[in-house]
């Protein structure tokens, strides 16, 4: 990310220390930059676990400013604002009957697909996938715990 900031000007925020701060407000479920920032000059906590010294905390424009260098793209949006049309149901023809369904796959076309298909496969992943997450709780936490 050193690219992206200037060479002169005052120095920069340490940007570990703004992503860290930025987690934290999602953790504490702190929506707002705004807010957040307002929590930082008023609790010597929030801006110790963020890296900061209490009273030299960033502002809303350095949190913004922060977030137009971390997103790397030419787009302000993950996805484009342009979006597909949704096809229209057509009504029933007759009283009290259901509409046709303008879904491509239906529940009896994916059965037989999902009986075909291997649950060791399934079975594999899932326990892959548990066993990062609970490698990766236990290696948070510190000796003492343990």
């Amino acid at each position: 990310m050193k690219d992206k900031y200037s060479k002169f000007g005052p120095k920069p925020r340490v940007p570990s220390c703004m992503q860290r701060s930025y987690l934290l407000s999602i953790a504490f479920k702190v929506t707002s930059i705004t807010d957040w920032v307002a929590q930082l000059k008023l609790n010597p906590l929030y801006a110790f676990l963020s890296g900061f010294e209490f009273g030299d905390t960033p502002g809303v424009g350095t949190f913004y400013d922060f977030f137009n260098r971390l997103w790397d793209s030419e787009y302000n949006n993950l996805f484009p604002h342009v979006r597909s049309t949704k096809s229209k149901v057509k009504k029933p023809k007759s009283k009290g009957s259901k509409a046709k369904s303008i879904e491509k796959t239906t529940v009896a076309e994916l059965l037989p697909e999902l009986e075909n298909t291997s649950l060791t496969l399934m079975n594999n992943l899932l326990v892959l996938f548990f066993n990062c997450i609970i490698m990766s709780f236990f290696s948070n936490l510190s000796p003492k715990v343990l």
